[in-house]
């Protein structure tokens, strides 16, 4: 078998042709062939990715491409075991399908005023519309990403600029952002538990961007539960908390209601944005980093009335 390193490597020098996947195997000799330039879909990743180019164009991984473990690099490498708490969460628990059926309105493409952006081209619309967690005075915007994406990662320094800017071109006040790690299949939903345990251990700000640096610049596929436990306690954290956290019962439910939530607004690529449960768009339809952000408050401005 080949060193993963090498792998890895060899994995990347397709990349820029080619988007993630979900049906893929992780140990794959091969990437699938390029998709169709324009598409909102991707080929598949290794569980562990090369450092990004900065001549990768923006695509993004499909559902169905997403990676699946392969015998000998199944995630974890060792059972996690469930964590009693002392106070149960509050946090429903998510079983089954339990969503009715969702689609994308098929609407015509439409300029809503002066806008440059195309309803139907640039993004698409909800139907039904999905409920938000937000008060009536401010806009959810969600991103579905996964850290093994190397296009999440290469969006991820720019979303995060514009999250927290206070220029005219940032993220509006009023917009509540935030992120759901996608939980295709065993690969994606062991780096989403590293999203949730960093959020639980009060982390994420510190640890979110180190642990794509970690998967893309590094070279560590984070993919069992060792490389798990060892980064974390490289970042300060210690060993009975990591483990009360990483294998909490309330992180599990957490995982559940993700994948629940990517059910609602059939997500099946990522990096994905939504905006107010009602419009859904991505780097291939908005055009590039630039434009999506710009896109992002336009929307969010169409549904805070300041149109």
């Amino acid at each position: 078998m080949k060193n993963p390193v090498d792998k890895f490597l060899l994995a990347m020098l397709v990349v820029g042709l080619v988007a993630c996947g979900k049906n893929e195997s992780v140990n794959a000799a091969a990437p699938p062939p390029p998709t169709a330039a324009g598409k909102t879909e991707a080929a598949a990743v290794t569980a562990a990715p090369s450092p990004a180019s900065a001549e990768t164009p923006a695509t993004s991984v499909r559902e169905e491409d997403a990676p699946k473990p392969s015998d000998s690099e199944a995630p974890p490498s060792e059972r996690i075991a469930e964590v009693e708490e002392t106070e149960p969460s509050q946090e429903p628990i998510v079983k089954g399908n339990a969503s009715p059926p969702l689609k994308l309105a098929q609407l015509q493409p439409r300029v809503t005023g002066n806008s440059r952006f195309k309803e139907g081209t640039h993004y698409q619309r909800l139907s039904p519309t999905q409920s938000v967690d937000v008060s009536p005075d401010q806009v959810q915007i969600v991103e579905f990403f996964w850290y093994g994406c190397p296009h999440c990662y290469a969006l991820d320094p720019q979303l995060e600029a514009w999250r927290t800017s206070t220029q005219p071109n940032g993220k509006p006040p009023y917009v509540v952002f935030s992120r759901i790690p996608a939980t295709w299949n065993d690969t994606t939903r062991f780096h989403g538990r590293f999203y949730f345990a960093a959020e639980s251990l009060g982390k994420l700000d510190e640890l979110h961007a180190l642990i794509f640096r970690e998967i893309h610049v590094n070279g560590n596929p984070l993919n069992t539960l060792d490389k798990a436990r060892e980064f974390f306690a490289a970042h300060g954290a210690d060993a009975q908390e990591f483990q009360k956290h990483f294998g909490a019962m309330s992180l599990e439910r957490k995982l559940d209601n993700a994948n629940l939530s990517a059910q609602r607004y059939r997500i099946n690529s990522v990096p994905t944005l939504v905006v107010n449960g009602k419009y859904v768009t991505d780097l291939s339809m908005a055009g590039g980093p630039d434009p999506l952000l710009l896109l992002l408050n336009e929307l969010a401005a169409r549904e805070h009335g300041k149109e």
